[in-house]
């Protein structure tokens, strides 16, 4: 398994963290607001979402919860008031 980090530019704090197996995302990638902080955590099999998806959004928290299955959504476990309609 390879990963793969990007900065935010001029940095050394990270915006992407991802895995790759043969250049296909697999694993867990990660990203991260510009403090660092986690921002939206999405498993993936074979390159499409395949397991939890987390999405925080700064003073709010977790904002959003899912499970994925072979790229589909099947589940939403969660979603912050402040986003239902």
């Amino acid at each position: 398994m390879q990963k793969e980090v990007k900065y935010y530019e001029g940095t050394n704090i990270i915006f992407r963290e991802t895995h790759y197996i043969d250049g296909v995302k697999n694993g867990i990638e990660n990203f991260f607001d510009p403090q660092g902080k986690p921002w939206i955590k999405t498993n993936y099999k074979d390159g499409v979402a395949h397991g939890e998806h987390k999405h925080w959004s700064g003073d709010r928290g977790l904002v959003r919860h899912e499970v994925w299955e072979n790229g589909n959504l099947v589940k939403t476990l969660y979603i912050h008031p402040t986003l239902k309609e």
